[in-house]
């Protein structure tokens, strides 16, 4: 059955927070029709096995590594179909969001271009493994989509919230099967991940429905590949995961060594509350000062000023001044200055 087909479930999430929620009405409908008698004890003691098993699988986070220096190189056909790009993933941090939540930060960027696009992801992973990503729009709850279930059983399906734009409501988790990965000379555990669509007049739940799988997850690996519906497929041809390189990697020395140029990329997020980061890149070692201003012109902190080797950093501001005091909401200057550059910026903080 080719995707455009879509791929039929007939299996069903097995929701725990469900069960809970359908024994407790039986627990109670029990104890007002028989008292606390024998009935009660036997709905108790049918219940006392099942949450004995619910304990979560921790070695199934490796489905999702993310370690602070984590980096993943992808590559796929350009849509002129004629040649290969390569963008990489980067984590370089984490920060509070103004939902309150902390996340890893996700820097993504192209490789070998001469305008390259950068992005930032966030990611953060729950005590239940499962794998929310921030959104800075839209309507979701908390601002946040859940993008993968890792302690799921194949064909669960689970709702989430999407991009306004996005059709789906539904994802899922097909199956789960080994693949071979040149890049580890062996092979792993692989998960592939749909959206789902609900057909009511069949009571199926239908898998990738409109095309390939959203991703592929790899044990040690993290997302080993992804589908766009303009290009195909991309896939992982190098990565290097809690210090261990695997595969092919031609962007990691640039960006952790000397890089094209100097830079100052934009804080995150922005607006922010309670902290924000600014990360920035030096093309060279020298001396350089990262300080806030107020709208008057008035320095109230500095975030650096020393010597500084070639690289990309990045550093947390939390909306104290020079004295540990916080300042006041509003909009605030960063400012990059070197030897040969000066950089400036805006963030906004809200109180």
């Amino acid at each position: 059955m080719s995707w455009r087909n879509g791929i039929i479930s007939r299996f069903r999430f097995f929701d725990f927070k469900m069960l809970l929620k359908t024994l407790d009405i039986l627990i109670q409908e029990v104890k007002r029709s028989f008292g606390t008698g024998i009935i009660f004890l036997k709905a108790y003691f049918f219940f006392l096995p099942i949450v004995a098993t619910a304990q979560v699988d921790t070695t199934l986070k490796d489905f999702f590594p993310m370690h602070i220096g984590d980096y993943w190189e992808y590559e796929m056909l350009s849509d002129a179909g004629n040649s290969y790009v390569r963008w990489f993933h980067r984590v370089i941090g984490d920060t509070i969001m103004p939902n309150g939540k902390r996340y890893f930060t996700v820097l993504e960027s192209d490789i070998n271009s001469s305008s390259p696009d950068t992005i930032y992801h966030f990611y953060r992973i729950d005590d239940s493994l499962q794998v929310f990503k921030y959104l800075e729009t839209g309507e979701c709850s908390d601002l946040e989509m859940l993008r993968f279930k890792l302690s799921v059983p194949d064909s669960a399906v689970w709702e989430t919230c999407t991009p306004p734009d996005y059709p789906f409501r539904l994802r899922g988790l097909l199956a789960t099967y080994d693949k071979y990965y040149a890049i580890m000379g062996r092979s792993l555990a692989t998960r592939t991940y749909c959206d789902v669509e609900y057909d009511s007049t069949t009571n199926e739940m239908i898998f990738c429905p409109i095309g390939p799988p959203v991703a592929f997850l790899a044990r040690e690996l993290g997302i080993a590949g992804w589908y766009f519906e303009a290009s195909g497929d991309a896939y992982l041809v190098g990565a290097i995961i809690d210090g261990n390189q695997y595969g092919t990697i031609t962007n990691v020395k640039q960006e952790n060594a000397t890089s094209a140029k100097s830079g100052l990329f934009r804080n995150y997020p922005n607006p922010f509350n309670p902290e924000t980061t600014i990360v920035f890149e030096l093309e060279r070692a020298g001396h350089v000062r990262l300080s806030i201003f107020n709208l008057l012109g008035q320095e109230i902190t500095v975030l650096i000023d020393g010597e500084k080797a070639a690289g990309q950093y990045s550093i947390s501001w939390d909306g104290s001044d020079r004295t540990g005091n916080k300042v006041s909401g509003g909009l605030y200057i960063y400012r990059l200055t070197g030897r040969t550059f000066d950089y400036t910026g805006r963030l906004m903080l809200l109180r």
